[in-house]
């Protein structure tokens, strides 16, 4: 967790970088929270935190209603992972145990979860699961009668307190970029205001093209960081 990245900070950070406190035309602070707002949301579009819950579970019951879930689940797997890796090498267990091992990179998730769909494959051993995400309800079928727990991975969306610190540029640099358009938009209103010898003009329209051009480089940079968005949640 980073200290230096708190609401006031980020607000600071990008009033500096408008001008302030020259310029005539400033945000007001509920709209830099939304600017903040905003940042996260692209931020944990593309780098959720990916968070796991135990469950018990029979075989004879199908629905079980959750009470962590997140912005959803991702996937479902058994939690004991000797249950299915009898037949498995020592490498293909430590393999398959890095699944566990969860981290905020869906690049992490995904290689971890290509090796486990491998050793499920080699043995043969699965189960179904839905998820209905209105009611927060887990549907599972065929589990095998040895299997007591599961382990289920939902995505949480990152808040100022959890991005990590090495994230927290990504944040800064989207609030300014959403601080420009909606900058832009008000100051396209005015055009134009009365000076002491000439109309002042107005860098509205130079905003909102900087804001957009820099919220586009920021959502492809995270793109590409994280090789892809968030893993589709079922539901």
């Amino acid at each position: 967790m980073s200290a230096l990245l708190t609401s006031i900070a980020i607000k600071r950070h990008v009033l500096t970088l408008l001008g302030s406190p020259v310029v005539c035309v400033e945000l007001t602070d509920e709209q830099l929270d939304i600017c903040i707002d905003k940042a996260l949301e692209i931020y944990g579009d593309n780098r959720p935190l990916f968070k796991k819950a135990s469950l018990s579970v029979v075989s004879t019951q199908a629905a079980y209603v959750l009470t962590t879930y997140g912005r959803g689940l991702i996937d479902v797997m058994y939690e004991d992972p000797l249950l299915i890796t009898a037949e498995l090498s020592e490498l293909d267990l430590w393999r398959y145990n890095q699944f566990n091992t969860l981290s905020t990179d869906p690049g992490d998730y995904y290689m971890a979860k290509m090796w486990r769909n491998e050793v499920k494959r080699a043995v043969g051993s699965d189960f179904d699961w839905d998820y209905d995400p209105n009611t927060h309800t887990l549907y599972v079928s065929g589990l095998p009668s040895s299997a007591s727990q599961v382990t289920y991975v939902y995505a949480e969306s990152p808040t100022l307190t959890t991005v990590p610190e090495a994230d927290d540029g990504y944040i800064r640099e989207g609030a300014l970029a959403m601080a420009k358009l909606i900058l832009g938009r008000i100051r396209n209103k005015f055009r134009g205001i009365p000076g002491a010898e000439s109309t002042i003009e107005m860098d509205g329209a130079d905003l909102i093209a900087e804001g957009t051009a820099e919220w586009d480089t920021l959502e492809e940079e995270l793109v590409n960081k994280s090789g892809s968005r968030v893993p589709p949640i079922r539901g």
